[in-house]
């Protein structure tokens, strides 16, 4: 189905500009720099903008996240079910690393998700009535 090809074509998008931000991209482009200079508050207003942009993708993650849940988790493959707990690893895990480096005062609240990703993967991972994947609808 065309809409199938088009969500996963989306979320290779989105796993490579995540790639991308997190191992490629400096921690300044040339354009931030100009935005920098050329705003009147200058970083206070380019930080608002990037943290924007970061709350979006989260806000975009946990709606996702929200209509997986809505659907039938049986029928999932080992495959699909890890490619899911990656999900919790690239935002849960990483955002909590990170506040632990910064010594951030919202640290510990921000292991909450990452204990609540390792039970939903214990569970789904041991879960035995994974279908084999010549059942599993691909289309």
């Amino acid at each position: 189905m065309l809409t199938r090809l088009i969500l996963r074509l989306l979320g290779l998008y989105q796993l490579a500009l995540g790639g991308w931000f997190m191992v490629l991209r400096p921690p300044l482009l040339p354009e931030d720099l100009r935005y920098v200079g050329q705003a009147s508050s200058g970083l206070r207003t380019w930080l608002d903008l990037v943290f924007n942009v970061m709350g979006g993708q989260m806000a975009a993650l946990g709606c996702a996240l929200i209509i997986v849940s809505l659907s039938n988790l049986n029928g999932l493959t080992r495959a699909q079910r890890a490619l899911l707990l990656t999900c919790g690893a690239a935002s849960a895990v990483l955002m909590a690393y990170t506040n632990f480096v910064l010594g951030s005062d919202f640290r510990w609240a921000l292991l909450i998700p990452v204990v609540l990703w390792i039970v939903f993967g214990a569970i789904v991972l041991s879960d035995r009535r994974v279908p084999p994947p010549s059942d599993v609808d691909l289309n």
